[in-house]
């Protein structure tokens, strides 16, 4: 049973990552064109549009996928500087907060969607029905309360494996991460 909850963790990610970088691709591609065809003074006015909409997706999207690599805010240093069971506590609370926040977008956009469907109301430059662009709210909600779930029904951060198999959001290991590549001091 483990190894198939791992080899569908891994699949779900690897969809997830794909998904991501084929909105940032579009994005790029159409900002790109948008820039090129300004310099001949020919912008095609479908760009922006097209722009704005991927970046809904991007945005939403983007923090479920913070929410799986436990990036989201959380009580990290507040949890570091106390013992292992008050911040294992800490830890969950952040994680059990995060749940119930990506539940509310996931019902609240949910309800936000079927209100577009019902009003029938179109994006201006493709009439292309605009709960499309909405249904970023619900997926990502749906998606970043999965996580973390996940996280909420794995091992206790203060049960973790040995080297930092299980990291805390936002933990040492994991805060200088983004320095560390960046060579800037932590």
């Amino acid at each position: 049973m483990g190894n198939f909850r791992r080899k569908l963790d891994v699949a779900f990610e690897r969809a997830e990552d794909a998904i991501l970088i084929a909105i940032m691709v579009a994005l790029f591609a159409l900002v790109t064109l948008q820039v090129l065809a300004r310099l001949v003074e020919q912008p095609p006015t479908w760009t922006e549009e097209a722009s704005r909409y991927l970046m809904v997706w991007l945005m939403f999207f983007g923090a479920a996928a913070c929410v799986r690599h436990k990036e989201h805010v959380g009580f990290a240093l507040l949890a570091d500087a106390v013992g292992p069971r008050l911040g294992g506590f800490l830890r969950r609370a952040a994680h059990l907060a995060t749940l119930a926040l990506m539940l509310i977008l996931f019902v609240q956009g949910g309800i936000w969607v079927g209100s577009l469907v019902e009003s029938g109301q179109t994006t201006i430059t493709f009439d292309l029905p605009l709960f499309w662009i909405g249904l970023a709210l619900p997926v990502a909600g749906l998606v970043g309360a999965l996580h973390a779930l996940r996280h909420l029904v794995g091992p206790a951060p203060e049960e973790a494996g040995p080297a930092g198999q299980d990291l805390p959001q936002g933990g040492a290991e994991q805060r200088n991460t983004v320095h560390d590549r960046q060579g800037a001091p932590p």
